[in-house]
């Protein structure tokens, strides 16, 4: 090569070139800019792409090069062309330009690192205000300064193994897309087609000069799985069939998966287990872009006269009454896809038994007026029973029995490897219990103090003695007049609840578990105060339906009472009956009809030698009865009626007076009289 033909230089000498294209080798075709007219060699050479950092293995940071941009070449040694580094353009800095294109470069400035490519999209490191990644409107920014991280993003995706986040404006798969079946772009991608839901759903969101608008609805949605996600688990049954036979594959699917868009909602169910559980804030809309009420029916909005696109001429009228809907629609939701013990099959599906107990899923929603809906499921036979206990962790107590010797803020792990010491507090009168030998010993957590079993109870009463007067132990015994004592009255049997509850075992039998039907335990350790309002078309304040009965203590105040209630209206009730049908836990005792019996018994002085230390009022299918520890007086101001139809009228007194006056003055009927008293 004639090294004159470059013109009055040396080797090294740089020259300008402008590059012409890129290779697929990893290397830019480069032209090269004022050479010597007559050259004998090549006008433009294959260059090595020009990066600020590159390593044997591929390491690598730079930008793609550019056609058209100018760079800097020079021939090293063996007369190799190479790429120094790229050169401003011309015009960047250009003053003559427009204001817009003179401020292309305003981000430059001192102090600053900045990467810039089209779309004013940049990477600004700057030693005051931290790095900001962006544009001038949409922009993350990572100050160390101050201590603050922010972004102005107008929607946030996160998808982790743990959980799927989304946070923005509300977007439903409500149109035909031609990404929707490739492998997770429905999911993550960020070009796949959603389309914006907002007051009208069906009218688009946009804001034009000529109207106002269809403003959107936001949500903060998040979706929890229970194991990794990237595990694919599939459910329960077909896992099971692959654990007992591993050389099956996990099956794939053929249609697009509803669980792999990112616009899918409430949709938890056992069928995708992993999903364990969603919650959203904002507005609630369904994956078809509906919204919906309390009760997840869909609402009219966007339809009829419900419409922006119907009303052309009163589009405020509409305006009123697609908010009036908009407050109907659910501003909260959390949802629990409870596990259960019996997978729901399709036929459960199509003819719900017992309540849909098997398919009932924790949920709490709240609309926008503020109202709520909550439904907590029961557990299953051999659930958890929960216990009234607290706790402390080891370090704490190895703090506390060594004099402080060891800090309780110290990680120490003890021979056992247990970290958590329940302790009990209460009445604990049920004891929990295992038929199961390889859970025997974890029936029920041992409290720390005692070494024993915790067992299950209330805090302040032990319910075994709730009806202590109703069972033919002490002290009903007290009582001299067998009547209403010993006699002609079944006493309850021993146990007012079982005194023992298990919670594995076998499937069959009188040791199979009996955990089940068990929503959860409310402890307050203090004062509780509830004001209920009532409902507009019953004036009603409280509906209460319980399937079983309930066992109640309640203590008495400074004044010994402990129930003081007024009653505004009248007090119907009515006992025994048909009980709650359709359980099959309970057999056919759901539909059958049984005699009730009101027993109401008060103590009125306990002691040896007393006599009579409790009255009985007692109604049940005998008829009435009355059981006076002391006296009993009856005054009406009306007529008073004695009236037997198909029976005698007793009265048994040592001595009976008629038309008595309290001082022992009237007519006297004795006991034995000589005559029949006519």
């Amino acid at each position: 090569m004639d090294i004159n033909s470059l013109g009055p230089s040396l080797p090294g000498t740089i020259h300008q070139g402008t590059i012409r294209r890129y290779n697929k080798n990893g290397t830019v075709r480069v032209g090269l800019n004022m050479l010597k007219s007559g050259h004998t060699f090549p006008a433009e050479y294959d260059m090595s792409i020009p990066t600020s950092w590159a390593g044997p293995n591929g390491q690598f940071s730079g930008g793609f090069p550019v056609t058209g941009a100018s760079v800097w070449c020079a021939m090293t040694q063996g007369g190799q062309w190479s790429v120094i580094s790229y050169m401003k353009s011309d015009n960047t800095f250009d003053s003559n330009l427009s204001s817009n294109r003179r401020n292309i470069m305003a981000s430059l400035l001192p102090g600053r690192w900045l990467t810039q490519v089209d779309n004013n999209i940049k990477i600004i490191a700057d030693p005051n205000t931290g790095v900001t990644i962006g544009n001038a409107v949409q922009y993350i920014q990572i100050d160390p300064i101050q201590k603050i991280y922010s972004n102005t993003l107008s929607e946030h995706l996160s998808f982790s193994e743990a959980n799927r986040k989304i946070t923005g404006v509300v977007k439903r798969d409500i149109e035909p897309d031609q990404n929707r079946n490739i492998t997770g772009s429905a999911l993550t991608s960020h070009t796949y087609a959603l389309r914006p839901i907002g007051l009208d759903p069906i009218a688009t969101t946009s804001i034009s000069s000529s109207f106002r608008g269809n403003p959107s609805f936001t949500e903060n949605r998040e979706l929890v799985y229970e194991f990794d996600n990237s595990f694919g688990f599939t459910d329960d049954k077909t896992e099971i069939t692959l654990y007992d036979n591993p050389e099956i594959k996990v099956p794939t699917t053929l249609f697009f998966d509803r669980r792999d868009g990112r616009s899918d909602t409430l949709s938890l169910s056992l069928v995708a287990p992993n999903q364990l559980m969603e919650s959203i804030k904002g507005t609630v809309v369904d994956a078809n872009g509906n919204l919906i009420d309390l009760n997840r029916n869909i609402l009219p909005s966007g339809k009829d006269s419900l419409s922006f696109q119907s009303s052309e001429n009163n589009k405020s009228a509409t305006f009123i009454s697609l908010r009036e809907q908009a407050r109907k629609t659910i501003a909260y939701h959390f949802e629990l896809n409870a596990r259960k013990a019996k997978i729901p099959d399709n036929a459960s599906i199509a003819t719900p038994t017992d309540y849909a107990r098997d398919r009932s899923r924790f949920s709490i929603d709240i609309d926008k007026e503020g109202q709520f809906k909550i439904n907590v499921p029961s557990s299953s036979e051999i659930g958890n029973v929960p216990l009234l206990t607290r706790y402390e962790n080891f370090s704490t107590l190895r703090s506390v029995a060594t004099n402080g010797e060891t800090d309780p803020n110290e990680f120490l792990r003890n021979p056992n490897n247990i970290d958590i010491y329940n302790e009990s507090f209460g009445v604990g009168v049920i004891e929990i219990t295992s038929k199961s030998d390889t859970l025997k010993s974890y029936a029920s957590t041992n409290d720390r103090v005692t070494g024993t079993p915790i067992k299950l109870g209330t805090a302040y009463h032990d319910l075994q003695q709730t009806l202590q007067l109703h069972n033919r132990v002490n002290p009903v015994a007290w009582y001299t007049d067998s009547t209403l004592n010993n006699q002609d009255i079944t006493p309850l049997p021993g146990n007012i609840v079982s005194p023992n509850i298990i919670v594995s075992g076998p499937d069959s039998g009188t040791d199979k578990p009996n955990a089940g039907g068990r929503s959860g335990t409310i402890n307050l350790d203090g004062f509780l105060s509830i004001n209920i309002g009532c409902n507009t078309v019953d004036r009603q304040s409280l509906w209460v339906d319980m399937a079983g009965g309930m066992v109640m203590n309640v203590g008495r105040d400074l004044n010994n009472r402990s129930l003081s209630g007024r009653f505004d209206g009248d007090i119907l009730v009515q006992v025994g009956g048909e009980t709650v049908a359709n359980d099959s836990r309970f057999g056919s005792s759901n539909n059958a009809v049984r005699a009730g019996t009101v027993d109401i018994r008060v103590v009125a002085g306990a002691g040896p030698g007393a006599q009579g230390n409790m009255t009985i009022v007692r109604i049940d299918n005998t008829g009435v009865r009355i059981s006076s520890a002391g006296g009993v007086d009856i005054v009406s101001h009306g007529l008073m009626r004695f009236k037997s139809i198909y029976n005698d009228i007793i009265f048994d007194a040592k001595s009976i007076y008629f038309y008595e006056n309290g001082s022992g003055n009237g007519r006297l009927v004795m006991r034995n009289p000589k005559h029949v008293i006519t």
